[in-house]
């Protein structure tokens, strides 16, 4: 062979490995596996919190965050490898993400849509009672499937009882995130105390699977011109956490928010009045002036595994009629809708609504006993709302149109 034929075959040969090499840096994939898939948390207006869980220590967590690559830090948790990424809000936009330790990817392609507080239309999901075992009747793959078929989801809300049957983080992955894996990669979700999440100790749990939203307990967000106040009811009938600061902090928060935003959301685990085989709570019963002082348009709860959409109730708990209860052409000043969203994951067996009468006359809209999940989007003046249900046919939704309130 010729020198020429020897330099031709070394620099064919060197541009074989460069080629090798550059390539194994593009699709290296690290020998970490997640063992968690990410989940996205509210921290701020301005940014979220992105969390996954590994089978190994990371060396140097890095989250690909559209065109930005933004430094994860390792977080506390007494069961593995917790990481946390702290990424900005985008204004509405597809955002897609990833997950490398250093140059080696250790997650798959993802995409986010997440909203500023820009007054722009919002869309939100609410359920409670979801993380029941599928040996014990839980249904937690199914809503999942019911929450993709909804494309403009922005954010959720898990109102209490998120894991049974005590809220521990050894069940946590089996019976949340990996289920619900596809939907809490794309939306940051708030979740809310219930008593079965009372369960275990708060700190070694609860609080490890969930960063704190003002003091974990109780807290005020805002999206768009809706604000939202989430309670934590603990026992129900039994007695709230801190009931009488909580009540004080509720009716201060909305006194310092009034004529602020178009709509008030009120969310957490216990019902007040309630026609399902659940007790009332009567500390949220004694709360309902506060509600109507400060234009309270929507209670919504789990704890009662069913659905049930109570007629707009005045300070007194005292329900009106409505003429039309799927298109609401109403303020309903000194009024407020209670909704139960109780079977995100488990369905109480062996009772139906028409079990016996409902002490409480005129109090219901609508029950409908199925598993599900509410969608909401508000629009300005519009809130609109779906259940989306499975294993029936029977649906509930309504438009409410503000027509004759005046900012």
């Amino acid at each position: 062979m010729k020198v020429s034929q020897y330099i031709l075959a070394g620099v064919a040969l060197g541009s074989l490995l460069m080629g090798s090499a550059c390539k194994r840096e593009v699709s290296s994939q690290s020998d970490i596996q997640l063992t968690r898939q990410p989940y996205i948390q509210y921290k701020n207006e301005d940014s979220v919190r992105v969390r996954w869980m590994t089978d190994q220590q990371m060396k140097t967590p890095v989250m690909q965050w559209g065109e930005e690559k933004i430094e994860a830090y390792k977080v506390e948790h007494r069961l593995g490898n917790l990481y946390e990424a702290i990424v900005p809000t985008a204004d509405g936009q597809l955002v897609s993400y990833g997950i490398f330790d250093g140059k080696e990817k250790i997650s798959g392609d993802l995409k986010t849509n997440l909203l500023k507080n820009t007054g722009k239309s919002i869309q939100f999901f609410a359920v409670g009672d979801i993380g029941e075992a599928t040996e014990n009747g839980g249904f937690p793959t199914m809503l999942n499937k019911e929450l993709s078929k909804f494309d403009g989801l922005q954010f959720g809300f898990l109102l209490g009882d998120i894991v049974y049957p005590v809220g521990a983080s050894e069940k946590y992955d089996e019976q949340l995130f990996t289920p619900l894996a596809e939907s809490l990669s794309k939306m940051p979700v708030f979740p809310i105390l219930g008593n079965h999440d009372y369960g275990s100790d708060l700190d070694q749990n609860y609080f490890q699977e969930w960063a704190k939203v003002g003091n974990g307990h109780y807290y005020h967000i805002a999206k768009g011109n809706t604000q939202f106040l989430c309670l934590d009811s603990r026992n129900g009938s039994e007695g709230f956490y801190e009931f009488e600061e909580q009540k004080a902090w509720v009716e201060k928060t909305l006194k310092e928010n009034q004529g602020k935003y178009k709509w008030t959301i009120i969310a957490l685990h216990h019902p007040g009045k309630t026609c399902t085989y659940k007790k009332v709570s009567k500390q949220l019963i004694s709360m309902y002036p506060i509600f109507n002082q400060y234009d309270v348009d929507l209670v919504m709860n789990g704890h009662a595994h069913t659905y049930e959409r109570l007629n707009p109730m005045d300070a007194e708990g005292i329900p009106i009629q409505l003429e039309n209860a799927s298109q609401i052409n109403d303020p309903l000043k000194d009024h407020f809708i209670a909704m139960t969203l109780g079977a995100g994951g488990k369905l109480k067996e062996g009772w139906t609504p028409e079990e016996k009468p409902c002490k409480f006359e005129g109090l219901v809209t609508k029950q409908i006993h199925a598993g599900h999940v509410g969608i909401f989007e508000i629009n300005g003046d519009t809130l609109t709302f779906n259940l989306a249900t499975h294993g029936t046919d029977d649906k509930d939704a309504f438009i409410w149109v503000k027509e004759a309130i005046t900012q």
